[in-house]
């Protein structure tokens, strides 16, 4: 043992080798350094001993403690390297590095203890192969302490704790089976861990403001743990390698966190509670699991996940949030809640089996998706006002279920596919609705409700065995329904004033049928091909239907109730049929049948009526009946060969002109 006085400061410089170990002990040398008043500097090497045990307790400012311990017995009964280091005051520095090469297990263990401003830990570890370092720092309420520690080796552990202000921490482990957990508290506090190889683990909290912890883990089975509590908080946590597991949890404001994670079985879970909180996530691989939450206002996150069996769950509660998602793989799941105003989701779905739903409850919100591939479904709400949805679907078994209610709602969506159903339900009270539906194959089904002011609909379905159905309950209501193909429905009802409905269907077997509700309403349905089938039921004042059937084998029945209401039917081709009913005065009826053996039956119960039938086919009939009116008048030309006429009126003053 040596001591020496230099400019006025203590050097204390131990050196323990194996030779003098064994006068104190055939195992373990020891050391042990207590100095006071400040400016002290201590040293010691401990090498070429089983087993090593250091201690070193400073007092006051700027003092110095190095330890330096190396194992190089070849076979340690119990080979252990220990460091004990204690400083109380500022400015002070401790420096420990422990290494073995062996093979057999040694344990490095290192414990620092700092009360003071402006101190600094630099600790090494080097184990052999099942070795276990341990390092435990304490920095207590000092300010302005910083910690840099090195673990090389099997099952490493780090426990560090800063609770003064402005801490920093860099923290690296390389090998098996490492753990960090560190704790900070102050203002500007920054940890950095870095983990390489098996079963890492990094728990970390910070309690303050303007903290930054970067983490950083390659290898298997790793974990994270984080939480910040503050303003102006970040974090950054990057995972290589399978089974890993990421929680954090940020309160504050402006807080930002970035997760990257690659590998297998990745699952993330984050909760940001504050103001102008942003996250980024994104997985690579299998079985991805994500959970977000954000609350408060002007929230962004956007999160990437590719590969298989990949499930979001994100709720954005606050005001101005906005999320984008993208999920490349099989059997996706997006949920996504937003609450508040200004909200915007866009969400995109690649693979099979996907599923998005999405809730976004306040004001401005706009909803935007796609999804390509088979067996796709969308649940929409939104509730609020100017919201929109825009979907798109590619595949087959789509399904769009949406609920819009506020005002100024609009939903577009466009499905390729076959056997895809779209529901959708808008209903707004005092404002505008619009819906545009567009789907390509088979099989598709379209269910729409709009329950509002000033409502239209655009529905356009391209292939065979498609079917419409829609109830529109607005004033004034607009709606527009394309169908080609074979073997396509269409039934509706519009309530409201001044509602006007275009339906166009080509192919063959087509089916309409159309109830109108109200004044001043308005129908126009052209069918194009043979076997079609048309049905209306109109039912208010000043109600106009416009049909045209071109092809065979069509049928149409009108039923009006309502006073100046009017109809102009027109069928060419043969075999077809046509039954019309007005029970209302001041009706008007125009019928135009071309072809062969085609049928017209007309009854009015009016009064000041009119009614004209063309028949230009041969065996063409004709059957007119006007009762309980005056005033009425009936014109038949049917200008072909077999042709039938048959006309009765009941009331005063009645005209019937028959023309053969």
């Amino acid at each position: 043992m040596r001591k020496q006085l230099l400019g006025g400061a203590a050097l204390a410089s131990i050196m323990v080798t194996a030779a003098s170990a064994e006068i104190l002990d055939l195992e373990t040398v020891r050391s042990e350094i207590t100095q006071k008043d400040g400016q002290q500097t201590a040293f010691v090497e401990q090498t070429r001993a089983k087993g090593a045990l250091s201690i070193i307790d400073q007092s006051g400012s700027e003092n110095f403690a190095t330890i330096d311990q190396e194992d190089g017995a070849s076979s340690p009964s119990t080979p252990t390297t220990l460091s004990y280091v204690e400083q109380t005051g500022s400015q002070n520095s401790a420096s420990v590095k422990q290494s073995t090469d062996a093979s057999d297990g040694l344990s490095n263990e290192t414990w620092i203890l700092q009360d003071g401003d402006d101190s600094n830990v630099f600790v090494d570890q080097k184990g052999g192969e099942d070795g276990t370092n341990l390092v435990d720092v304490y920095q207590g309420v000092g300010a302005d302490n910083f910690a840099d520690i090195v673990q090389r080796g099997s099952n490493n552990a780090t426990f560090l704790d800063q609770l003064g202000n402005d801490g920093a921490a860099n923290i690296s482990q390389d090998g098996d089976a490492n753990t960090v957990t560190a704790m900070q508290e102050g203002e500007r506090d920054s940890l950095e861990a870095i983990q390489t190889g098996e079963d890492n683990s990094v728990s970390s909290s910070q309690y303050s403001t303007d903290s930054v912890a970067y983490f950083e883990q390659t290898g298997e089975y790793n974990t994270v743990i984080s939480n910040q509590a503050g303003e102006v908080n970040d974090l950054l946590v990057d995972q290589y390698g399978d089974d890993n597991y990421v929680n954090v949890d940020q309160s504050g404001s402006d807080s930002v966190a970035t997760l990257v994670q690659k590998g297998e079985y990745h699952s993330t879970t984050a909760t940001l509670t504050g103001d102008a909180n942003t996250l980024y996530a994104e997985q690579w691989g299998d079985d991805n699991v994500m959970t977000v939450y954000q609350g408060g206002s002007d929230s962004v996150a956007s999160i990437v996940q590719e590969g298989k069996n990949n499930v979001v769950d994100a709720t954005l509660d606050g005001d101005g949030n906005m999320l984008d998602t993208y999920q490349f793989g099989i059997a996706d799941v997006v949920e996504v809640y937003q609450g508040g105003s200004d909200s915007s989701a866009v969400i995109t779905q690649d693979g099979r089996r996907n599923e998005v739903i999405a809730t976004l409850n306040g004001d401005d919100n706009t909803f935007t998706t796609f999804q390509w591939g088979s067996a796709n479904t969308i649940d929409v709400i939104q509730e609020g006002s100017d919201s929109s949805a825009s979907m798109t679907q590619d595949g087959q078994q789509n399904d769009v279920v949406a609920d819009l209610m506020g005002e100024g709602n609009v939903l577009i969506t466009d499905q390729l596919g076959s056997e895809n159903t779209i529901d959708v339900v808008q209903s707004s009270e005092s404002s505008s609705s619009t819906t545009f539906v567009t789907q390509y194959g088979k099989e598709n089904r379209t269910y729409l409700e709009q329950v509002n002011n000033d409502g239209e609909l655009d529905i356009l379905q391209d292939g065979d065995a498609n079917t419409v159905d829609f109830g529109q309950f607005a004033t004034p209501g607009l709606g527009t329904v394309t169908q080609v193909g074979d073997l396509h429905d269409v039934w509706g009802d519009q309530g409201g004033k001044d509602t006007t409905m275009f339906i166009t269907q080509t192919g063959l077997e087509h089916g309409a049928g159309i109830i109108q509700d109200g004044e001043e309403a308005f129908l126009s349905l052209t069918q194009d091909g043979e076997g079609h089938l048309a049905a209306v039921m109109q039912d208010g004042y000043a109600t106009s239907t416009v049909i045209d059937q071109l092809g065979f084998e069509q049928s149409a029945r009108v039923y009006q109730d309502g006073e100046l209401s009017e109809i102009v039917l027109s069928q060419s081709g043969g075999m077809n049929y046509a039954d019309i009913y007005q029970d209302a005065d001041d009706s008007f009826v125009l019928l135009d049948q071309t072809g062969w053996e085609n049928e017209a039956i007309i009854e009015q119960d009016t009064a000041q009526s009119y009614i004209e039938i063309e028949q230009y086919t041969d065996e063409a009939f004709a059957s007119v009946t006007q009762t309980n009116g005056m005033d009425n008048t009936v014109l038949i030309s049917q200008l072909s060969y077999g042709a039938m006429a048959t006309v009765f009126q009941s009331g005063n003053a009645n005209t019937a002109i028959i023309k053969q």
